[in-house]
């Protein structure tokens, strides 16, 4: 016969609990990993503690848009990366949940699951780890939901409450095994316990000789162009301004747009403004960074061809450093584009 759920709380003393302590630990060792994909890919941990030059920090707010153009592309490994990769890895996030929350309702399982979702996705917008994107939500909390789904299968099969600490520990060994050997495969660096340090090379930086990135007077997301003009947006959690270099006046303009919305700058773009771009790019454990010095109508035709337009952005825009000019009120001296390939 088998027991009711409140059976379990009452004869949890028959568990041993060293069985118990080791679902635990294997369930502290898969946060740990997830982790380490999910926040930290694409940033190492110690990015945290230093000052970044270039951030990784987009968001996309529109249900199934990330989704769709992985559909779209036909990329079977970027499919199964993405949207693959995003429903496994949170099925046993959902597993611990119910057996942790069994005597909560399914829903309130399902909003704990989403809350955990949520705060990942918060952080790599916090500290600049990523893309937060709302489609990632959505394809965790489907394996959130996949993996109550599985405890329920696993209980109805336990018939006391050791045998079902036994069997979802048997899994989440399963899994983990699994999922160390698919992340090995994939990129063993993802390994916490791997010597993953990322070492940071510049290619051609010298062409932007008298315009260090520490003197800028913002830093924000691209998001429009225009014919002799560019607007950027500006994030608090990041802007990095000069105050012994920006003209006071445009300073003060500045400070009051960072107070109020829309957090936008509209700076002027002519003939003597300096043009560079900077390409980010991975190479195993190498960051790449690649700089050019352009015209504007190249790096104009380009933007818009990846869709930053006049009341139109990309899902993903890239981030601009910009200096403004002494002598032209208004205008930028310089700007950095930063692009990820």
């Amino acid at each position: 016969m088998l027991m009711r759920k409140s059976d379990y709380s009452r004869n949890g003393r028959q568990v041993s609990r060293g069985w118990y302590g080791l679902l635990y630990l294997l369930f502290g060792v898969y946060v740990m990993l997830m982790g380490q994909v999910v926040l930290f890919k694409t940033m190492p941990l110690d990015s945290l503690f230093y000052e970044r030059l270039s951030t990784l920090r987009s968001v996309n707010l529109i249900p199934f848009r990330t989704i769709g153009q992985f559909l779209v592309q036909g990329d079977p490994g970027r499919l199964m990366e993405n949207i693959g990769g995003n429903i496994l890895i949170f099925i046993p996030m959902g597993l611990f949940v119910a057996f942790v929350a069994r005597r909560w309702l399914f829903w309130g399982q399902i909003a704990v699951v989403l809350g955990i979702s949520l705060l990942f996705e918060v952080s790599q917008y916090v500290f600049a780890l990523g893309s937060s994107d709302i489609d990632d939500v959505l394809l965790n909390v489907t394996g959130g939901v996949l993996g109550i789904g599985a405890y329920l299968w696993v209980e109805n099969r336990a018939r006391t409450p050791r045998k079902l600490v036994m069997m979802l520990t048997g899994i989440y060994l399963l899994v983990g095994a699994g999922g160390i050997a698919s992340i090995t495969a994939y990129d063993a660096s993802l390994l916490p316990f791997v010597d993953a340090k990322v070492v940071y090379a510049d290619e051609n930086k010298e062409v932007m000789s008298g315009w260090e990135e520490s003197s800028r007077d913002l830093l924000g997301d691209l998001t429009a162009v225009e014919e002799e003009a560019v607007t950027v947006r500006i994030n608090p959690s990041y802007v990095v301004m000069s105050r012994e270099t920006a003209k006071e006046e445009l300073k003060s303009e500045t400070e009051t747009k960072l107070e109020t919305e829309p957090k936008e700058v509209t700076l002027t773009v002519d003939g003597q403004t300096k043009i560079f771009v900077r390409y980010i790019h991975e190479e195993g454990k190498q960051v790449v960074s690649r700089y050019e010095e352009v015209n504007w109508s190249q790096v104009k035709q380009w933007l818009e061809q990846e869709g930053v337009e006049q009341g139109e952005s990309m899902v993903h825009p890239p981030t601009v450093s910009a200096w403004y000019s002494d002598e032209r009120p208004g205008a930028a001296g310089a700007l950095l584009i930063s692009i990820i390939e």
